[in-house]
């Protein structure tokens, strides 16, 4: 059992459903180190776990899609208007698929814990690396947690903004336990 994973990374995405997907292919794109972790074997997310008969999309599987990359929309062909769970899972596997995003997954993996180190955060505050021109949008302070009123523009006499982007944490994270002998699967795997 791993009771801990030591990586220097930019972000951690909890999770590899549609959002942490999107997450980790948009912070990659971005140039940030990225490191996801996914309670499953596998990506889906929610969809990974809702394996019960009739489990399905309640909005067009159109809109379901990720829009982001053009050729993903056109080489993806939905065969339901409310796609089934099965293609909704073949459909988060063919993306993770196109785009690489299991390289940044660890999998069987849950995150039990995430600690901050807010002497680290104050520092970076103060002085800590540049932002990059998207995270400058947050102006100083952004890193608390509060908004911004407007952008500083660059040109701003005084500092330029720092970022808290590179501030460690301390992910805790462990592996599931192994299903007791003999204890039956909530839900059935589905097929590749």
């Amino acid at each position: 059992m791993n009771d801990s994973i030591t990586e220097s990374v930019d972000v951690v995405v909890v999770g590899a459903g549609v959002t942490g997907l999107y997450a980790v292919h948009r912070l990659r794109g971005l140039g940030h180190g990225v490191r996801g972790f996914e309670r499953g074997d596998d990506v889906g997310g929610v969809w990974y776990w809702n394996r019960y008969p009739g489990a399905r999309c309640d909005v067009e599987s159109v809109d379901y899609s990720y829009s982001f990359d053009e050729e993903l929309q056109q080489e993806w062909d939905w065969s339901e208007k409310y796609a089934a769970q099965p293609e909704i899972i073949r459909y988060l596997r063919h993306v993770a698929d196109r785009f690489d995003l299991r390289r940044s997954y660890t999998f069987a993996t849950s995150v039990t814990s995430a600690e901050l180190d807010e002497e680290t955060l104050r520092s970076a505050g103060r002085g800590g690396p540049p932002c990059s021109s998207e995270a400058e949008s947050l102006g100083e302070g952004g890193h608390t947690g509060r908004r911004p009123s407007a952008a500083p523009p660059r040109s701003a006499p005084g500092p330029a903004p720092r970022c808290a982007a590179h501030v460690p944490v301390r992910v805790r994270a462990r592996e599931p336990l192994a299903p007791a002998r003999g204890a039956v699967p909530l839900c059935p795997p589905v097929p590749p």
